[in-house]
């Protein structure tokens, strides 16, 4: 675990992605957007994330430095983590709210949208497939106040789209830090639900965008209805189907 020890005392800083404060990440995120180097990103980083005061780093030799800026080399590694670490911001006077931890409010039509869109944007790093992303995961809160596991507004496609060139000016260390932590949140949820995202037996995929008219029935109900649920449920439907399919296909 990254931490400077002078006399008595000893700062200790995070060593995983969980352990960042929002601020913290936003930091790195602003640090990475001017186009500085690894080196210069940890140099800047190590004694805001250790949270030593700055006479405490000034004090340490050119070699204790380094040491200690490489203990933080895990931040540019691909993460995984269940938590949103930017639950919301405030945008041209409007504050805008994002998915909760585990995407546990994200449903299935937001998800094939905005996954899309950040799939392509991970791709071509193009950002109007950003602003697509932030856009359908980020909402005002509902007009009647209520919250029925989600304090955002209903997704609406449209709607959505019509907000995404507000949404271009959004400061990029923000941007960045947003898709990152989603990035993480995803993996994470992959891990666990290998056979949904990766497909059950040879030559088969049935992840979610594919799955959606077969899902529908007397079970989880109609196309629309399904659009409407929480991605979570199905996720463990999908995974509890496929699994039943793959040892058919053993079986057989």
């Amino acid at each position: 675990m990254p931490k400077i020890t002078i006399g008595k005392n000893t700062y200790i800083g995070p060593d995983k992605f969980d352990q960042l404060t929002s601020k913290q990440l936003l930091h790195f995120c602003a640090l990475s957007v001017k186009g500085k180097t690894r080196r210069e990103i940890l140099r800047a980083l190590s004694y805001r994330l250790t949270g030593a005061p700055a006479y405490v780093y000034f004090k340490m030799n050119e070699l204790q430095r380094i040491q200690l800026e490489d203990t933080y080399d895990w931040i540019f590694q691909d993460i995984t983590t269940r938590t949103n670490k930017i639950p919301c911001f405030k945008h041209s006077g409007v504050i805008y709210y994002g998915y909760g931890n585990n995407l546990e409010n994200i449903t299935v039509k937001e998800w094939m949208v905005a996954d899309a869109a950040a799939q392509r944007y991970q791709k071509n790093k193009n950002d109007a497939d950003l602003n697509t992303f932030l856009a359908a995961t980020y909402r005002p809160q509902r007009s009647d106040g209520k919250n029925y596991g989600d304090i955002r507004e209903p997704f609406e496609e449209e709607k959505c789209k019509a907000r995404e060139p507000l949404f271009s000016s959004i400061p990029a260390p923000l941007k960045m830090a947003i898709f990152i932590n989603y990035a993480g949140v995803r993996a994470e949820t992959v891990k666990d639900f290998p056979n949904v995202f990766k497909g059950a037996g040879a030559g088969k995929n049935f992840g979610m965008p594919g799955m959606v008219h077969d899902m529908a029935g007397p079970e989880l109900g109609t196309v629309k209805e399904i659009e409407e649920q929480w991605m979570i449920r199905n996720l463990f439907f999908i995974a509890e189907k496929n699994e039943i399919r793959r040892m058919e296909a053993k079986a057989s």
